[in-house]
Parts: C-alpha cells; structure tokens; sequence
C-alpha cells in the first residue's frame, strides 16, 4: 500500500509505502500533471537517443543482451529494445533471430478522439553505413496485459527511401493505456534517430508525464525533482520478485501499480516556508538550521555583506569574523554575536 509523501520541498519529497510479502525489490514511478492554459499540439514523449554515445553506422556497438530497458540512455524511463544495437546518437534495430523492435513507455493517447502522430527519423542501413531503399517497418499502438500478453490496436506500414528521413504516420485509435512500438524485421538494420508521439490537447486539459523510475529494495525513496508550482505530481509503486519460469529461465515477476498518490506540494512547501530558520553561534562558527533550501547572507552592522552561500535543508555551518553580525537565513534574520 502507498502512503503519503513526506519530507515534501521545492527540491523534492520522500515516497513511502507498506512491504509486500515476498518482494525484493520496489520501482518508483513518479508523474506530472500540468493542466494547459491554451489548445496546444503536444509532444506526449519525444526521444532522440542522444545519451548513446557508443558505436557508429558503420560499426555499431552491442549490448550485453538481446533484450533492453534504455533508461540509461534515454530522457524519460520506459523505452525497451529487442535485438538492437547502438550507434552514437542512434538507436539500431537488428534482428539476429525473428524481428526486432523499441517499445515507448506507456502513454496516455485518449485525447483528441484518439488521434495522434508518430515522427520517426529512420533509415535502414548496411555494413558500410549506407542508406538503402525498399524496406518496409511496422510502427503499431499495442497494449500490453498483466500477463505480458501483446494486442495490436493499430497498425501502420511504412517503406523507407534510401536516405535517414522523417515519416510521420497518423493514427485514429488511441487510448489511455497505450505503447507505441516500431518492428522492424529486415536483413540489415534499422536506425532511428527520433521519435516524437504528439497528440491536440483543448484548453483546460491535463498532460501527465512520466518524470521518473527509480528502483529500490527499501520501504520509502528520496526523490530528488524541482517542483513546480503550477503541476501536480504523483507515484506509483510496484514490487518485483525474481523466479524461474517453465523453461528454468531467470525472470522478474511484477505486481501491478499501486494507486497513485498525490504529493501534496504546495500546502508542504508553504508548512517549510513559514517555518523559521534557527540561527545560532556555536563553536566559534554560525550555526543555520533550514526548513528548505535557503540563500543564507551574512552581514556586518554596517550591513556590508561578509559571506552568502546556498543553504540546504538542515545544518549549515558558516565561518564568520569575530563581533556581533545580522544573519539573514531564508525569511528569518536573526542578530548573532561569536
């Protein structure tokens, strides 16, 4: 069970929850919600793979496996691969056995009755790095059950030319629990270089992200993510357990998401704030306590500033000139003497 956010600052909040039996391990999954002020066309999640340093067209690099959560690699968590290699700035798909394929995170595509765009920057490559022409990709919304069970809601094709080009292909059938997956099942392989998935949102309508995944074995998590006061933010939580399957394969079983819990930013903030900072002389130095995180001046009594430094929540210790100073701490000023 998920419980309340605690520890709440602009900076972030600790996530808490109850055990489950059995779990080794607890994902993490924390959301934006921003409610739009105007009709706008918005990028749900757009990927360009720039965290892929390794590899090039002509001579890619692999990964230990053939199957791949990119996070370490992408800008919002939830991207997986199959039978993909890399190359800077690219994803490769290259089916050494069947097809192969990127899977987005999962999105809201409801909006709009269900209409939305994919662009996709591609371009089937060969061992020389050179474009060719004639192969055919498949770029499908899925659903994906709690069993792991694949359903193809809608499926486009699309025929590359012989150059790295953007397609964009238009969909009619979106949902709220959506994947958006790009296969590709040729001889050779098949870079992207972009994804964008963009949707109409009206005035007054919300967009929620997926900010983060974070793993852990623990009971509550330290979130770090500057809050912004005009968005809502949630979590979820999930456990994970590790077994054999029928086949005597290692796998990860995954209960499903808890409930989301709302962070409750603004009233938790506005509690820090009108909480005053403890300034005090202790050992020769000057001692600040801070609720949140605070600039913390220093100044003479002719009010010539001595020190200023970015303060964080909690202790701080500031080596100051001997007499009788002004301490100017967040919203408290307080008068010290060492």
């Amino acid at each position: 069970k998920v419980s309340a956010a605690t520890n709440v600052t602009a900076n972030g909040f600790t996530a808490n929850w109850s055990a489950v039996e059995n779990a080794e391990k607890y994902i993490v999954r924390l959301y934006q919600t921003t409610t739009l002020k105007a009709d706008e066309v918005v990028n749900v999640v757009s990927e360009d793979f720039s965290g892929i340093t390794e590899g090039t067209l002509s001579s890619v690099g692999y990964p230990d496996g053939l199957r791949e959560y990119l996070d370490n690699y992408t800008k919002v968590p939830g991207w997986f691969a199959y039978n993909h290699v890399y190359a800077k700035g690219f994803i490769g798909l290259a089916p050494f056995v069947g097809d192969s394929y990127v899977l987005s995170p999962e999105l809201d595509l409801s909006k709009d009755e269900g209409a939305f765009t994919v662009d996709v920057k591609m371009g089937e490559g060969d061992y020389s790095g050179s474009y060719l022409a004639g192969a055919t990709v498949k770029v499908a919304l899925v659903t994906i059950g709690a069993d792991e069970a694949e359903t193809v809601v809608e499926e486009k094709t699309v025929t590359l030319d012989a150059e790295l080009k953007d397609y964009s292909i238009a969909f009619t059938k979106g949902l709220a629990d959506g994947y958006v997956k790009v296969t590709y099942a040729g001889s050779n392989k098949l870079f992207i270089d972009d994804i964008t998935i963009s949707q109409s949102y009206k005035k007054g309508e919300s967009v929620k992200s997926l900010l983060q995944e974070n793993t852990t074995d623990g009971l509550s998590l330290d979130i770090k993510q500057q809050m912004e006061s005009d968005s809502d933010y949630s979590y979820t939580v999930m456990a994970m357990v590790n077994t054999i399957d029928g086949n005597g394969e290692d796998i990860e079983l995954y209960s499903p998401a808890s409930d989301e819990m709302h962070v409750d930013f603004v009233s938790g903030v506005a509690e820090a704030e009108a909480a005053q900072a403890t300034v005090v002389a202790r050992g020769g130095k000057i001692l600040v306590v801070l609720p949140i995180d605070s600039d913390i001046a220093v100044y003479d009594l002719s009010g010539r500033l001595l020190v200023k430094k970015a303060g964080i929540a909690g202790e701080n210790t500031i080596d100051a000139p001997k007499g009788m100073m002004i301490v100017k701490a967040g919203n408290t000023v307080r008068k010290v003497v060492l």
